[in-house]
């Protein structure tokens, strides 16, 4: 929703996205309309409202509308909470007078009749469907999924595979995550985005051969280990995540200030703490504007960006 109403606005025209209902944490400071607001730059007051319980009342869904006409945009992207029912979907489209995208994630094995259940309820404000999170390996799959529910009559728009920075955390929310404490790059580098992590620890090959392999990282070593910091640091690293609650020596503070590379101390040993990172990829949200530019690349290359764009 936030790409469509981006790439909307890059286009010249005023755009906008909302989250009219919301439910357990889709609603709050953190929620998708707190996100919009980041990446979009337009937000709703008091959107998303916590999503009454049973069937949506008429007043709710009058309400939604005047609060999408109030935006005053050109073109505005509606998104529904999976928690409301398919036929309340139906019902906001039609307040809203707007065309439907489904969005399915794909998973192994799914069938056309699972994406023929969520799209054959919408009539003509069905404007077709969008497979999300593709496996790497799965193009065969998908490719035949998208032809079996085409020749049911339902528009297939693309394919978005699954992508690695997507699911990607920023320095602030890893150091949030393990609680640890910046000595370094709290203000100028803690938003940026981390893909990968490495541990420095015992290896074969020369520690800069190492961590050479991964640019957009955060790497987990030791805090006594200065050898192992400092070959980190000869390599592009967005932070240094410092274990065993040790600071480093002067000089490797010294190299991550002229590197611009943010330092994270925090308690836990290196086992715990690559332990507590394994589960930080299940709080990854759509919230930073460099998965906002890569999504909208991924649009270009794996779906119908026109077909898309003309929707928004």
């Amino acid at each position: 929703a936030a790409t469509l109403a981006h790439r909307a606005a890059a286009a010249g025209r005023s755009a906008a996205a909302i989250k009219p209902f919301g439910a357990g944490d889709e609603v709050g400071p953190g929620s998708d309309g707190a996100i919009f607001q980041r990446l979009v730059g337009t937000g709703a007051d008091g959107r998303p409202a916590a999503l009454p319980e049973g069937e949506l009342p008429g007043s709710e869904l009058d309400a939604a509308a005047e609060a999408v006409t109030a935006l005053g945009s050109d073109s505005v992207v509606v998104e529904a909470s999976s928690e409301i029912s398919p036929r309340d979907c139906a019902r906001l489209a039609d307040a809203l007078d707007a065309s439907i995208l489904v969005v399915a994630r794909h998973r192994h094995g799914m069938s056309a009749d699972d994406v023929l259940e969520r799209t054959g309820r919408y009539g003509d404000r069905l404007a077709g469907a969008l497979l999300n999170c593709r496996g790497i390996y799965m193009a065969t799959e998908t490719a035949a999924l998208t032809e079996e529910v085409e020749a049911a009559g339902i528009r297939v728009l693309g394919a978005i595979p699954d992508d690695r920075r997507l699911l990607g955390a920023a320095v602030r929310q890893i150091a949030e995550h393990l609680g640890g404490r910046f000595l370094l790059g709290e203000d100028e580098g803690s938003d940026e985005l981390v893909e990968h992590f490495l541990v420095g620890g015992w290896m074969m090959d020369e520690g800069t051969r190492y961590f050479e392999t991964r640019t957009d990282k955060a790497v987990v070593i030791r805090g006594d280990r200065p050898d192992l910091q400092m070959s980190a640091l000869s390599t592009p690293t967005k932070a240094l995540v410092l274990t065993s609650g040790i600071e480093p020596i002067e000089y490797v503070l010294y190299e991550a200030q002229e590197e611009e590379t943010c330092l994270v101390v925090v308690d836990q040993d290196t086992i715990s703490t690559m332990e507590a990172l394994g589960t930080i990829v299940e709080s990854a949200r759509f919230d930073h504007p460099d998965k906002l530019a890569r999504m909208s690349d991924l649009i270009d290359s794996h779906a119908d960006g026109a077909a898309l764009d003309a929707l928004a």
